[in-house]
């Protein structure tokens, strides 16, 4: 809030009674409008805020309605929100036991799972034409939409999960397919398998038979073996498919060993990253140049340029790089009539004779922004560590005839995958979870977090009663109080140990890669050993 100029004091009774008032009218207009409350929280890319724990917002699965195409406020990720019967069993389910020890397969993912991917299709854009006016292709879309949305709950019902409802970010999805040659699928390498859209992939390879590059991003957080096995695993489902790897923090610290989960002691620096500008970019660059896209006037001495760049230690900070004429970005303004659509429409197809567009794909949080950051050498996108930063698809140039075109974070419908899981891989804000111990059960159900941050039984007993026992096994509950007593986290007002602090500080660690935790392919077995050693290691210590 805005600091207000200092007036004449008032009376006490009438500045408690307006204050009151101010208060009464600020609860009420929150509860009107979360949507705005929610976009406010989206909007926020900084390191501070990302602390601090906001209320669970849930948003229904409607579309707005009412504004014009391009409106700001329409950008905002809606879905489907859970059923309080959800909610309350997750939570009853923080206070039984953990699975001790750790199967060998906790980390490994299930054939079925695999299957499970080729389910659901995705929404297309409908078919138009420049006869059209702008009010009859916002109900033509907007119609077709709704149909899908309808289709494939009434199918799939609760298997689904929490996907994008909003019309108007498919659509930023649509317009950076349409206007790319080349589209970069940017997926995390923690667990491949997740972020891999196969109905995008069929959609955009064999429909509109452009070219599709999957980008393992965070391969500092994977062991070599399984990240090679990764590999392997989807080469053989999807044959011709060009998979890439790329780190925007090569140097952050030791990878996992075999398959044991550990913790990094500091989180990685952003600026060093752009300065060094990430580890294989160059080779995403040559894979790139060697589809042999025709473009007027990009010739192989620029591709030349552009690669060697990656190649020594001096930042492209400051060089001049072509501006593109009518960009597309959160600064640009949207056309507001028809025919400055249709006029925007006609000019992008004149110059993507002239262009090489490389547009950027994948779920929130994945790293589409730090990928643009290192082919730029430097910070001219914003990222952070909030799912969903980027709100509107935006091009820049990387050279005269080359260009990237990044697109806003979009969780694509999937089945059977946990919310937890969604959570702990970045797709939803942590801010926003309405039971962190459901999560941090998921988590402790597949790594010994009591091991990786060396709680004891003994921390949860009482100092004030010398005949009070400690507990002799580990809830997700107990597990984040014991964190909480070791971290100094303590209640204000009863001294209690803040276990929802702790929790919280267990997920963002979790995502944020400080706690090592990736999966493993399909009929994976090169990490069972490790697993049962690190599960009998933990036994011995927490007891």
């Amino acid at each position: 809030p805005k600091k207000q100029h200092r007036t004449k004091p008032k009376d006490k009774g009438q500045k408690k009674k307006q204050g009151k008032n101010n208060n009464s009218n600020n609860h009420n207009n929150r509860k009107k409008d979360p949507v705005s409350e929610q976009e406010q929280h989206s909007n926020s890319g900084s390191d501070d805020d990302d602390d601090v724990v906001r209320p669970p917002i849930s948003v229904v699965p409607s579309l707005p309605s009412g504004n014009v195409r391009g409106d700001k406020k329409r950008l905002v990720t809606l879905l489907a929100a859970e059923t309080p019967e959800e909610v309350e069993r997750r939570k009853r389910e923080a206070f039984v036991p953990l699975t001790r020890p750790l199967s060998a397969s906790a980390l490994v993912v299930p054939e079925e799972e695999a299957v499970s991917r080729e389910a659901i299709d995705l929404p297309v854009r409908p078919p138009w034409s420049f006869d059209m006016t702008q009010a009859e292709l916002d109900a033509n879309e907007q119609a077709y939409f709704a149909a899908w949305l309808e289709r494939i709950h009434s199918r799939y019902g609760e298997s689904l999960n929490r996907f994008e409802h909003n019309l108007e970010v498919w659509r930023q999805l649509w317009r950076v397919i349409e206007i790319s040659d080349v589209l970069l699928l940017v997926a995390d390498a923690r667990h491949p398998l997740f972020h891999f859209c196969p109905a995008l992939y069929q959609y955009v390879v064999m429909e509109l038979r452009k070219p599709l590059l999957l980008v393992l991003n965070k391969t500092d957080l994977v062991d070599p073996t399984v990240l090679r096995r990764w590999t392997e695993f989807l080469h053989s489902r999807y044959p011709g498919l060009d998979i890439l790897t790329f780190s925007a923090f090569p140097d952050r610290g030791s990878r996992g060993q075999d398959g044991v989960q550990q913790r990094r002691s500091t989180k990685p620096s952003k600026k060093s990253s752009r300065r060094k500008g990430g580890e294989g970019v160059g080779n995403l660059l040559s894979a790139i140049a060697r589809l042999n896209i025709q473009k007027t006037g990009l010739d192989s001495a620029e591709w030349h340029e552009l690669i060697a760049r990656h190649h020594n230690d001096a930042p492209t900070g400051g060089m001049d790089l072509p501006q593109d004429p009518h960009p597309n970005s959160d600064s640009a303004p949207p056309p507001t009539s028809t025919v400055e659509f249709l006029q925007s429409e006609a000019e992008e197809r004149r110059r993507a004779s002239s262009y090489l567009t490389i547009g950027t794909l994948g779920h929130p949080n994945v790293g589409k922004s730090s990928l643009i950051n290192a082919l730029f050498r430097g910070g001219v996108v914003s990222a952070s560590r909030t799912p969903g930063h980027t709100k509107h698809f935006q091009t820049l140039f990387l050279s005269e005839h080359v260009r990237v075109c990044d697109c806003p974070g979009l969780i694509f419908p999937a089945l059977r995958v946990p919310i937890a899981l969604q959570v702990c891989l970045g797709l939803l804000p942590i801010a926003q979870v309405n039971d962190p111990f459901s999560v941090v059960r998921f988590i402790a159900e597949c790594i010994p977090l009591e091991s990786i941050y060396k709680l004891r039984f003994s921390l949860l007993a009482d100092p004030d009663d010398p005949d009070s026992k400690p507990p002799t096994e580990w809830t997700a509950h107990s597990l984040c109080e014991a964190y909480a007593i070791k971290c100094g986290f303590f209640t204000a007002k009863s001294g209690r140990p803040d276990a929802y602090r702790a929790a919280n500080k267990i997920l963002r660690e979790v995502a944020d890669g400080q706690v090592l935790f990736s999966f493993a392919p399909p009929r994976f077995v090169g990490s069972a050993s490790a697993t049962t050693a690190t599960t009998t290691t933990t036994t011995t210590t927490t007891t």
